[in-house]
């Protein structure tokens, strides 16, 4: 940066004085104080400001907690209900009836799941490809008699 000169009269002489380059420094001194003020307010809202998100954060969590508790109440009410009407005769007979129990006398009958043919027990079909599946995908609509 290059220095000026400048000429000045003091007394009836003429001298020549440098003019000072304070304009550029007193910028940079304005935006570090205006930085550091920004930063420092900053610093005491966030400091002012924790107490109450704390609160608020925890306020939250209690009322979750809430929530929580009255879910498992109402849980506990129902497995009660349950108990009772499990403990009547005719409670214990459901419950065994739905185990598979039956009364003297009574014929249980069994269904189970369908069971495959002998032809593809005997004759599994091979495994397609990754490539022969994604031409199915990409292709398969498009080809006839499909």
């Amino acid at each position: 940066m290059a220095r000026r000169i400048t000429k000045t009269r003091t007394r009836g002489k003429t001298v020549r004085r440098k003019k000072r380059p304070g304009r550029y420094l007193r910028f940079l001194l304005a935006i570090v104080i205006a930085c550091g003020a920004v930063y420092c307010a900053r610093a005491v809202i966030v400091k002012i400001s924790r107490p109450y998100l704390l609160s608020y954060s925890e306020s939250k969590e209690v009322a979750e907690t809430q929530k929580q508790m009255d879910a498992a109440r109402a849980e506990n009410r129902q497995l009660a209900r349950d108990i009772a009407d499990i403990s009547t005769p005719r409670g214990k007979e459901a419950e065994a009836r739905k185990l598979g129990w039956v009364k003297k006398g009574e014929t249980a009958i069994v269904v189970g799941p369908a069971q495959k043919s002998s032809l593809e027990t005997a004759h599994p079909q091979p495994r397609k490809s990754f490539w022969q599946n994604a031409v199915d995908v990409f292709i398969g609509p498009f080809r006839r008699g499909k």
